[in-house]
């Protein structure tokens, strides 16, 4: 990579880690640290703290090199994921949330999988670390299930929008709109490095 992409990404990584952390503690401000039990909430927030991890542990590599930080921010990365995951499904009907015309059949399955995926992530990250390469190289299994991610947050997505009630759809436009265009970011990105 040369000095130019490398500047590009540590200014990248260091304003997704500074954006991530203001979210975050504005939300801590309003609010998401009570104890009351809205795993709506307690997700959307871990989800938002993930992210900013995710974004220093990034730019904490690109500056000292050290490999751990690299794992810590795929760690970030899976964990990030895994909230947006929950939160989706959350938004799905499993706990009830007021707006979900009917709970789909499908719920229980996408559960599955999602975990599927989030362990996938681990166990290939965890390959990585060991440096088992018995099943290929592992840093390309580490990229594809880094592809698969935001496919399948793709795909929640698409059901939480078709699965509100018609005049709950411009509430939730936004959440749609911005979880859109971050998940087909990583999917672009991620693509093209797994090509």
């Amino acid at each position: 990579m040369d000095s130019g992409n490398l500047i590009l990404t540590a200014w990248g990584y260091g304003l997704v880690g500074l954006a991530y952390t203001g979210f975050a503690l504005w939300l801590a401000g309003t609010g998401y640290l009570r104890p009351v039990r809205d795993w709506s909430k307690t997700t959307v927030l871990a989800a938002i703290m993930a992210s900013a991890l995710w974004g220093w542990f990034g730019l904490a590599f690109l500056w000292m090199g050290v490999p751990a930080l690299l794992f810590l921010s795929i760690l970030a990365d899976i964990a990030r994921y895994g909230c947006w995951y929950a939160f989706l499904l959350i938004l799905l009907g499993l706990n009830g949330v007021v707006g979900v015309v009917r709970k789909p059949a499908s719920t229980r399955w996408m559960s599955l999988v999602a975990m599927a995926v989030v362990c996938f992530g681990l166990v290939a990250l965890l390959l990585g670390v060991l440096r088992v390469s018995a099943l290929g190289q592992t840093s390309r299994w580490i990229l594809f299930s880094e592809m698969v991610s935001p496919v399948l947050g793709l795909v929640l997505l698409e059901q939480v929008f078709r699965n509100v009630a018609e005049d709950s759809r411009w509430n939730i436009k936004p959440l749609c709109l911005g979880l859109f265009s971050a998940f087909l970011f990583d999917l672009y990105v991620f693509s093209e490095a797994v090509l």
